[in-house]
């Protein structure tokens, strides 16, 4: 029940506004000096990593969801598997050039970053056909 409210709700946002979104927390958490001030908080070994996949499973699915939108106003379904891997090259892209991007606001620019990046875009594609299937049965 819970589920099919939220996808309800997430289909009302208005056309874009999830990519919108997702892509100006990442463009914020990864370019801004410090986006976090430091806190208590102990995390674990490797939790950038981690937090680097999610932000881009996050990146990856909402701009496949925005898509999907797009294609069902025209009534053409959701986004076919050929552009949803195009979607992974250039959000891939976005991942290298924000690491490119990192030394002018005083980070690092760093390769397991872009790979963890990659493993989240990945993990997005892998997931996109089951679960837009699934937001769109309950978006109709």
């Amino acid at each position: 029940m819970m589920w099919n409210n939220l996808c309800r709700l997430a289909c009302h946002v208005p056309q874009w506004g999830w990519s919108a979104m997702t892509v100006g927390v990442v463009l914020w958490l990864t370019l801004w000096p410090d986006p976090l001030p430091d806190n208590d908080v102990k995390w674990w070994e490797g939790t950038d990593k981690v937090v680097h996949g999610l932000m881009f499973l996050g990146v990856y699915l909402s701009v496949c969801f925005d898509l999907c939108r797009r294609e069902v106003k025209k009534g053409e379904g959701i986004v076919n598997r050929l552009t949803r891997v195009n979607l992974c090259g250039w959000i891939m892209l976005l991942g290298a050039v924000i690491e490119l991007m990192q030394p002018l606001s005083g980070r690092t620019c760093d390769l397991s970053d872009f790979i963890a990046d990659a493993v989240g875009v990945v993990t997005g594609l892998l997931l996109s056909g089951w679960l837009m299937k699934r937001l769109w049965e309950r978006c109709e």
